[in-house]
């Protein structure tokens, strides 16, 4: 009996052992996470809630900087690891084309808009963004408008000057669903963005601060980088232009003539996009047109074109 009962005692506990091998298999394969497909509901929640409707039912908006109209389309929106938007987008702009200003002759689709973040400004094609008669190109760092230089028009009796007032309206930054600022003078003593005047030239009445980079990529002088009050800096250094409305100059207050100026709109579209974590967004051109916009976090939106408004 002893042999027997200490065989059945090293049997029992050789049972034991290999139970023991066995429980961390089996609490592994039951285990208490949730797939993927049990949270799907979360994912469209958004979609099936009933919420207040707003004056944008039909995607519709009423600018407070121009006053035009203007409806927005995200065509493709990828989701990511950060706050920064991957998404192609687009705005249609319901003005008067004939007083063409920032925001309606970037065009890419059709008679719509490309929305990408920008900085724009009319000038005239004699001048271009140059800030003096012989061409200096500091359109960043020198923010005072009276260095820029008024253009040579010919009139009849010779040549008259088409003040730089009456051709450029000032410099605006447009943001995909923020709308347009116009960029100020960082000069106001009693600004709060005035004890970095001497970093940030510029400033918007939206709290944005920008500051100068030494080159754009495509285009002789300076670019800009604008720093939004959540600290998500944009940089603009790819240049596009575009056609403007002539400007019909009176030379004197008795002309029924008007003497024409050639304008353009040059567009500084923005290449890059970080935020104060280090994440970021590029978006790539090609011949004047969106190539793709990817991300570090691995998003990617790839576009070809056919038929598109090409650079100059």
């Amino acid at each position: 009996m002893g042999a027997l009962g200490g065989g059945r005692t090293n049997l029992v506990a050789s049972w034991l052992a290999a139970w023991a091998l066995l429980v961390p298999f089996c609490a592994l394969a039951q285990y208490n996470g949730v797939d993927p497909y049990e949270e799907y509901a979360q994912r469209i929640r958004g979609a099936q809630a009933v919420a207040p409707e707003t004056d944008a039912i039909f995607g519709d908006n009423v600018s407070l900087y121009s006053g035009a109209t203007t409806f927005e389309v995200t065509d493709v929106s990828i989701p990511g690891n950060n706050a920064l938007p991957v998404a192609l987008r687009r705005i249609f702009v319901i003005q008067d084309h004939r007083g063409a200003v920032a925001g309606i002759t970037l065009r890419g689709f059709g008679d719509w808009d490309l929305d990408v973040p920008y900085i724009v400004g009319t000038f005239t094609t004699q001048n271009g963004w140059t800030l003096t008669a012989s061409g200096a190109t500091d359109r960043c760092s020198d923010n005072n408008p009276t260095d820029w230089p008024d253009t040579v028009v010919p009139i009849p009796s010779g040549t008259g000057t088409a003040p730089i007032q009456d051709v450029w309206h000032g410099n605006v930054l447009h943001i995909p669903g923020a709308g347009n600022q116009n960029l100020l003078a960082n000069t106001q003593t009693n600004s709060p963005a005035y004890a970095s005047a001497g970093t940030y030239k510029w400033v918007t009445s939206g709290n944005w601060r920008l500051r100068c980079i030494a080159s754009v990529s495509n285009m002789s002088g300076e670019g800009f980088v604008a720093v939004s009050p959540e600290g998500v800096s944009y940089t603009f250094n790819y240049a596009v232009t575009r056609g403007a409305p002539l400007f019909e100059y009176r030379y004197a207050s008795n002309i029924t003539t008007p003497a024409g100026v050639a304008r353009e709109n040059i567009y500084l579209l923005a290449t890059h996009v970080q935020d104060r974590f280090g994440n970021w967004v590029n978006y790539n051109y090609s011949n004047g047109n969106l190539a793709s916009i990817t991300s570090s976090d691995g998003r990617t939106i790839t576009l070809n074109w056919s038929g598109a408004p090409s650079a100059r």
